[in-house]
C-alpha cells in the first residue's frame, strides 16, 4: 500500500513538473529550446522534497526528462533530468543538513544558507550539466555556451530563491499567527498590483531609471515581511514578479529594451534581490517574534515560579554559590522578622546564630560540589536566628535550582517550635505514665493491650513483652466477660470514672482495684482506643475492714 502511494504521488508530481516544465520553455526559452530564464520547476523540485521527503525524486527525473524530450533529443533529455535530479536532490540535503530544511526561513543564518546552497550553489550543477549536454549533442554554438550557462544558472536560481519559498510558506502551518488582518492584506495586494502597472506604464519607465525604477516596490516587500511574515513576503514578490514578467514580454517597462532573453535575464536577476530581501525580513520578524514569545514564556515561568514559591507553606530562601539571597517568600519575612528589601541584601550566614557560621560556609561549598536534593544537618540540631536576636529550631531541606548564573539553592526552612514543644511534652508525659506506680494500660477498641507501664508490671505480674499484644480479658477473673462491657461503655459515654473491682494477676490471685477508663481519639475527633488507670486498693480495703474483723 505505501509503495503504491509513492508510486501515485511520483505520478502526479512528474505530470505537474513536466507541465510546468514545458510551458516554461515555451513561453521564455528565446535564445535556446532548452534553456530559460524563468524556471519555477527547479523551486517546486526543492520544495516538494523538503516537504514530502526525497521519496520525490523519480518525479523530478520522469518530469524533466519528458518536457526536454520535446526540445531535445533521449541522450540529451537524459541528462538533463539527471542534472534537474541532482540540482534538487543537492539543494535537499545542504539545507536539511545546514538549514533546519522547511524551517529555513524562520532565521536570519537558515535563510543565508538556504540562498547559498538552494539558490547559488546548486543550479550551478543543473546549469553545467544541461548546458555541457546541449554542446555535446550540438544544439549550442561553443560562442553561445557562457550566454546560454547564464541563463541557465539564473533561471534555476530565480526559481530556488522565489518559487520554493512561496511553496513551503503556503504549505506549512505558520508559528506566528500574522500581525495584519485581512483588510490589511486586501490593501497589500491592491497595492501590489498598482505598484506593478505603475512600473510598467510607459509614461513611467520611460522617465526613471530602470534599477531606481525597479526598487521601488522594495518598500512593499518590506511591508509585507514585516506585518505577514514569510507567506506576505514571498506571496507579493511572486505577484510583483508574475507582473513584471508578463510586462518585460510585452517589451514593457524598465527591462522592454533589448533582447527578450537579456531583458528577463535582468529582471529575474533584480526579483531575486526582492525575493531575498523579503526572506531576510520575514526571517527577522520570525526571530523577533520567537524572541518575544520566549521571554513572554520565561516572565509566565517566573511568575509561575514565584507564586509556588510564596505560596509554600515553609520560608523559602534561594542563594547563589556565594550564599547570597537572591529570592524569599512573604513566609520567610514573617518567620525571620525582615521585610524583603532587608533580606534580599544579607547572606544566608545572617539567618542562622554566629556560633554556626563558619561551619555552614564549608556545608555550603560541599553541597555546591555534589549538589542534590538532601535534608541540612541529618543528625543535629539546626537553629534559625530572627532579626530581633532571638534563636529557634528549624528543619531545612535544600535543593538545587539551575539558572543562567549557575547553580542556585533552594532551603525550605520550617520553624519546628511547636513540634519540639509536642515532642518534649509527650516524653514527659511519657516519663511520667513509665514511673507511676499505678497500672497505666493503652488498648484498642477490640481489647488488644498496645502499651504496658512499669506499674502494670508491678501490680499484675506481666512484663511488657507478655502483656502487649494479648487481650485486656486476661486481668479478668475467670469466667467474667467484664471487658467487653467496659469497651461498651467506653463507646457510649466516652469515659469510665473510677470504680471499685476485682482483677487476676499472672500467678491467679484475685486483687481489688479502682479503675478508670479514658477514650483515645484520632486528629478527626474519631475514638480509636481507650487509656486505663488502675490502682491497687487492695492494702487500703485490708484496712477499711480490719477494725470490724476485730469487732
Amino acid at each position: 500500500m505505501r509503495n503504491e502511494s509513492i508510486l501515485v504521488s511520483n505520478g502526479i508530481f512528474a505530470a505537474v513538473y513536466m507541465a510546468v516544465a514545458f510551458s516554461s520553455l515555451r513561453l521564455f526559452a528565446t535564445l535556446n529550446a532548452s534553456a530559460s530564464p524563468v524556471w519555477p520547476p527547479t523551486g517546486l523540485a526543492i520544495a516538494a522534497l523538503l516537504i514530502c521527503g526525497p521519496r520525490l525524486w523519480p518525479g523530478i527525473y520522469i518530469g524533466a526528462f519528458a518536457a526536454n524530450s520535446l526540445t531535445s533529443g533521449p541522450i540529451t533529455s537524459i541528462a538533463i533530468a539527471a542534472g534537474n535530479t541532482l540540482e534538487a536532490f543537492m539543494a535537499f540535503w545542504l539545507v536539511v543538513r545546514f538549514a533546519h530544511g522547511v524551517h529555513a526561513f524562520n532565521g536570519a543564518r537558515s535563510l543565508g544558507v538556504f540562498v547559498l546552497a538552494a539558490g547559488l550553489a546548486a543550479p550551478l550543477v543543473s546549469a553545467t550539466v544541461g548546458t555541457t549536454s546541449l554542446a555535446a549533442d550540438g544544439l549550442v554554438q561553443s560562442s553561445l555556451y557562457g550566454v546560454v550557462w547564464t541563463t541557465w544558472w539564473l533561471g534555476d536560481a530565480s526559481g530556488a530563491l522565489i518559487v520554493a519559498p512561496l511553496i513551503i510558506s503556503f504549505v506549512l502551518r505558520p508559528k506566528q499567527v500574522p500581525v495584519g488582518g485581512l483588510r490589511e492584506l486586501v490593501l497589500l495586494i491592491l497595492v501590489v498590483l498598482i505598484a506593478g502597472a505603475t512600473v510598467f506604464a510607459p509614461l513611467i519607465f520611460s522617465s526613471i531609471p530602470p534599477v531606481a525604477l525597479s526598487f521601488t516596490v522594495v518598500p512593499i516587500i518590506v511591508w509585507a515581511g514585516l506585518r505577514f511574515g514569510s507567506r506576505g513576503a514571498t506571496g507579493a514578490t511572486f505577484l510583483f514578479s508574475t507582473i513584471a514578467i508578463w510586462g518585460t514580454l510585452g517589451r514593457l517597462g524598465p527591462y522592454g529594451s533589448g533582447s527578450t532573453n537579456t531583458a528577463l535575464l535582468s529582471l529575474q536577476f533584480s526579483i531575486m534581490v526582492l525575493a531575498t530581501v523579503g526572506l531576510a525580513l520575514s526571517a527577522l520578524v520570525h526571530e523577533r517574534l520567537d524572541a518575544q514569545e520566549e521571554a513572554r514564556k520565561a516572565r509566565a515561568a517566573e511568575s509561575r515560579f514565584e507564586t509556588l514559591v510564596d505560596s509554600a507553606p515553609d520560608a523559602m530562601v534561594i542563594a547563589d554559590a556565594q550564599g547570597r539571597i537572591v529570592q524569599v517568600n512573604s513566609q520567610t519575612e514573617a518567620l525571620f522578622g525582615y521585610a524583603r528589601e532587608e533580606v534580599l541584601n544579607l547572606k544566608v550566614e545572617d539567618l542562622i546564630p554566629q556560633r554556626f557560621r563558619t561551619g555552614h560556609v564549608a556545608h555550603r561549598a560541599d553541597f555546591h560540589a555534589t549538589p542534590r536534593r538532601r535534608e541540612m544537618g541529618v543528625g543535629m540540631e539546626l537553629y534559625g536566628l530572627r532579626k530581633d536576636g532571638t534563636e529557634f529550631p528549624v528543619e531545612i531541606s535544600l535543593s538545587p535550582l539551575q539558572s543562567d548564573s549557575g547553580v542556585l539553592v533552594s532551603s525550605a526552612i520550617r520553624d519546628i517550635s511547636e513540634r519540639r514543644r509536642v515532642e518534649e511534652e509527650r516524653a514527659r508525659l511519657a516519663a511520667i505514665v513509665e514511673t507511676s506506680s499505678d497500672a497505666i494500660i493503652k488498648e484498642t477498641l477490640d481489647g488488644t493491650i498496645v502499651s504496658w507501664n512499669k506499674g502494670a508490671e508491678r501490680i499484675f505480674g506481666y512484663s511488657t513483652l507478655e502483656a502487649v499484644g494479648q487481650k485486656g480479658g486476661i486481668l479478668m477473673p475467670s469466667g467474667e466477660n467484664g471487658e467487653s462491657e467496659i469497651l461498651e461503655r467506653l463507646k457510649r459515654d466516652g469515659r469510665i470514672l473510677p470504680y471499685e473491682t476485682r482483677l487476676t494477676r499472672k500467678d491467679g490471685a484475685s486483687i481489688d482495684v479502682s479503675l478508670s477508663v479514658t477514650s483515645i481519639s484520632d486528629p478527626t475527633g474519631r475514638t480509636i482506643g481507650a487509656s486505663i488507670l488502675i490502682q491497687d486498693i487492695s492494702e487500703k480495703k485490708l484496712r477499711r475492714l480490719s477494725p470490724k474483723g476485730q469487732g
